[in-house]
């Protein structure tokens, strides 16, 4: 999200087993409270508006940080220009 210029999931992504090992790990977490294993381990199974949420405040968290990004990147490019002009005087 912040190392590059690129947008996400855009104009970059993991690679394929990165990709595949971050899905796989999230999918198993969150299966567990739903298995037989909940109670060895005592978890609870969250509600399904949960993972809404979850899924809004990431696409939110995205959104912002490449506006945030963009608005960093805007204000280097007007210093420089600025500092050029300066210079020049």
């Amino acid at each position: 999200m912040l190392r590059t210029t690129k947008i996400p999931f855009i104009q970059s992504h993991a690679s394929l087993s990165v990709l595949i090992l971050t899905l796989t790990g999230i999918a198993t977490i969150t299966i567990i409270p739903f298995t037989p294993l909940n109670s060895i381990l005592n978890l609870a199974a969250l509600p399904s508006i949960y993972f809404a949420w979850l899924a809004l405040i990431v696409v939110c968290y995205m959104l912002l940080a490449t506006l945030m990004k963009n608005i960093y990147k805007i204000s280097l490019v007007v210093n420089y220009k600025n500092h050029k002009l300066k210079a020049r005087y």
